[in-house]
């Protein structure tokens, strides 16, 4: 089975799709304004912490070299301040992250404020991590101070990168600040989410689930209505197809009942007219039989008498041909074996064996119906091809029934003309048999009315191979 071919699966598929499409594109909006208020709140608290840094330096810039270091130790001493900062001697390099939009307007901030007092050159701005933070020429690491000399640099549970900025003064010496902006996802905000995949997978399960339920109880009706057209072709007669579902679909089933009724009511004047003539004809063929059985010349007495029957025949099997008729009779359990054996008593096969070769296979199905359409093909068989062989065989959930006979075999380019009406190939088989040329058509159309097949090939050394191919079960589908 070919993948979403069917018309609920399609329906499935675009709403999957129109849902997936839908939500990639508001996440994107979505995405795109916050964003847009990451990069204002970075911009706001940058630019309030810029100038707080500003007057920290210019505090100690004013100190006296000597009053530094004692101002530091105070500070370090009394703990709990945001900023880490220490007096210098040289540049303390710093491991720098990659750049990201939110870290270049951070940085663009410090620069424009602290630039308003120092010079730009002499400013030094870097982005680290709490782990990588150097703090002293010797390589001293933060997580090597004391924890009131780190003060409240690392926020916990926050975990954003440190800020570092680095001023050399015009005595030589580098003022050290180091501060953890108070902002969440600082460098770490990302345009797809591993949380939001996971929502928006939730998401498309959901509908998956509930579009697969409403699909199916939208489209059944659909189901309905093709499950009908296999039934009518099947019994004309079949329960009329329920007029359920949207307003459109009530019209189709509505319009599928009306063909329905229309093609019965046409097949019951049909069978009504062919009725009558069949009545009509059986007076005067009575009338000629008996004339004939009062003929004195034997031989033409029996010429006669086989052209009466002949006519006889002919008018039964036309009048069956348009009847075309499913039997009403309910389905039985039906053993084929026996179904075979019984015909090979009923047929006339004095002359030509009926040979029986495999064991049976049960099937649910018409009897009559099946019997009439095998005795059709058997007494073919014995016709035209001087006996036949018989096997069964039970392939997966189908009885396939071979009858072989040894005659001269249909060429195949007049294997399918032979179950056309009133058509018969005396010129490839025995032309001492008559016959109406209508048993093979409605044999196959018996046995396709059950659900079944019927496929003729020639058999490698000699004679007709008919396979007919009968389901084992046959039951309609019906849709509540």
């Amino acid at each position: 089975m070919k993948r979403f071919t069917s018309h609920r699966s399609r329906i499935l598929l675009t709403l999957l799709i129109g849902v997936t499409l839908t939500q990639t594109l508001s996440y994107i909006i979505w995405r795109d304004q916050e964003n847009q208020k990451h990069y204002s709140l970075v911009n706001q608290v940058t630019e309030n912490l810029a100038y707080r840094i500003l007057s920290t330096i210019e505090f100690f810039e004013e100190l006296p070299t000597s009053y530094r270091h004692v101002v530091l130790n105070q500070l370090r001493q009394m703990g709990g301040a945001r900023f880490y900062v220490s007096i210098n001697n040289d540049y303390l390099k710093q491991e720098e992250l990659p750049p990201r939009k939110d870290k270049q307007i951070a940085k663009d901030n410090f620069i424009e404020i602290l630039g308003q007092a120092y010079d730009p050159k002499n400013i030094h701005i870097n982005f680290t991590t709490a782990e990588t933070l150097t703090v002293h020429k010797d390589s001293t690491k933060l997580s090597d101070l004391p924890t009131r000399w780190s003060g409240r640099l690392v926020l916990a549970p926050l975990d954003s990168p440190i800020t570092v900025i680095q001023i050399r003064f015009d005595d030589g010496q580098w003022l050290y600040v180091a501060t953890m902006l108070p902002i969440s996802d600082f460098m770490n905000i990302s345009f797809v989410d591993r949380h939001d995949i996971i929502y928006l997978l939730f998401i498309l399960t959901g509908v998956a689930i509930i579009g697969a339920i409403m699909v199916h109880y939208q489209t059944k009706p659909l189901l309905a209505i093709q499950v009908a057209a296999q039934n009518l072709s099947q019994d004309i007669y079949h329960a009329p197809l329920p007029e359920k579902g949207s307003s459109e679909l009530k019209d189709v089933a509505s319009m599928f009942n009306q063909l329905q009724s229309k093609i019965q009511g046409y097949l019951q004047e049909r069978e009504t007219i062919f009725s009558a003539m069949s009545h009509d004809l059986k007076t005067p063929i009575t009338r000629l039989r008996l004339r004939a059985e009062m003929l004195n010349e034997t031989k033409h007495q029996e010429r006669l008498i086989r052209d009466i029957d002949l006519i006889d025949d002919m008018v039964k099997d036309a009048l069956s041909a348009l009847k075309n008729e499913q039997m009403s009779t309910p389905d039985s359990r039906i053993e084929l074996g026996e179904v075979l054996e019984a015909i090979k008593r009923e047929v006339n096969s004095n002359l030509w064996p009926i040979v029986i070769k495999s064991s049976s296979v049960c099937i649910i199905s018409q009897h009559s119906s099946i019997k009439r359409a095998l005795t059709n093909f058997i007494d073919n068989a014995i016709k035209y091809g001087q006996g036949c062989e018989i096997s069964i065989t039970d392939h997966n959930d189908t009885a396939v029934i071979k009858i072989r006979d040894f005659g001269p075999g249909i060429p195949p380019s007049q294997q399918e003309i032979v179950f056309s009406p009133f058509v018969r190939l005396e010129h490839s088989r025995n032309r001492n048999e008559g016959g109406t040329g209508l048993g093979m058509g409605l044999a196959r159309s018996m046995v396709r009315k059950l659900g079944g097949e019927v496929v003729l090939e020639n058999h490698a050394k000699q004679g007709l191979v008919v396979n007919v191919f009968i389901p084992k079960s046959r039951e309609y589908i019906t849709l509540e």
